[in-house]
């Protein structure tokens, strides 16, 4: 199996020419980007995927699609990347829509939306990452973000708000 190799970004999300090896410790200072993927389809449902029981974070946890952009990748590029090796789910790059940039410790994360129909039996699910899918009611989706202790407060204000503007403008 390839590494996965990751663009190291300074405090301010500019790309700093220094590419790191997955594992690699980050100094001071240095941070990765990660991107999250809210899918919701015309019924108002958010697609919810249950982490590998193997992950070594949060094994086992209902969760967004999402996970680390590679190096040469833009935002956009690594989720698109990101919905179609977890799910199995081809995109265009017109279909996310950007909602934010939340900063954590040591890394960035680019929270994208996509509205997209399809099955949840369609996705072709990636073992070592995904166990399960599932379509949930709005309301289930923004109270798992709230009730996820592992998310920053900034993370779940912004996310369920923008849940909401979505619903409001519908």
């Amino acid at each position: 199996m390839a590494k996965e190799l990751w663009d190291i970004l300074d405090a301010k999300g500019n790309p700093t020419g220094r590419v790191i090896e997955r594992g690699m410790p980050l100094a001071e200072g240095e941070y990765m980007l990660a991107v999250h993927i809210y899918i919701v389809n015309s019924k108002g449902e958010y697609l919810m995927q249950k982490r590998s029981s193997t992950k070594e974070v949060l094994p086992g946890v209902w969760d967004t699609t999402g996970g680390a952009v590679t190096s040469g990748e833009d935002s956009r590029l690594g989720a698109l990347r990101e919905v179609e090796e977890e799910i199995g789910i081809s995109l265009e790059l017109d279909e996310l829509e950007y909602v934010t940039r939340i900063q954590r410790e040591q890394s960035f994360v680019d929270i994208w939306f996509l509205k997209k129909d399809f099955e949840a039996d369609a996705c072709v699910l990636q073992e070592e990452e995904v166990e399960a899918v599932k379509w949930v009611p709005t309301q289930e989706m923004m109270d798992h973000i709230m009730n996820a202790p592992w998310r920053q407060a900034e993370y779940r204000e912004k996310v369920v708000g923008a849940i909401r503007e979505r619903m409001a403008h519908k």
